[in-house]
């Protein structure tokens, strides 16, 4: 019972969602679900990557930060500059957060070496 009450507690403190904006109605936040998902499919339609995987965070009151789990087909050097420019363009380009508010960080980059028989 006491584990489930700390776990409670924990769970709640986390931000969930990053604010956007502000207007006279109040705050506009956008879930970090919905930023994850939306960097993820951007990030599929590169044709080199074979799967992602993305877990979207905060940093400060206006700052995310997307760690990125990759697996490719082959590898290309220029392939993370890429992946960060794409997910930063999408994400400032719907939301309007600054460049300077968005950290890509490539955590896992594997290649995958499908055999053909």
């Amino acid at each position: 019972m006491k584990l489930k009450l700390l776990r409670s507690v924990l769970l709640k403190n986390k931000r969930r969602s990053v604010s956007i904006g502000k207007n006279y109605l109040g705050r506009i936040g956008i879930s970090l679900s919905t930023l994850e998902s939306l960097a993820k499919r951007k990030v599929m339609q590169i044709p080199e990557i074979k799967k992602v995987n993305i877990k979207a965070e905060t940093l400060a009151h206006l700052a995310v930060r997307f760690s990125v789990d990759i697996s490719v087909r082959e590898k290309k050097p220029s392939l993370s500059e890429i992946i960060e420019i794409t997910i930063k363009e999408e994400i400032c380009s719907l939301t309007g957060f600054k460049q300077h508010n968005i950290e890509v960080v490539l955590n896992n980059v594997t290649v995958d070496k499908s055999r053909v028989k």
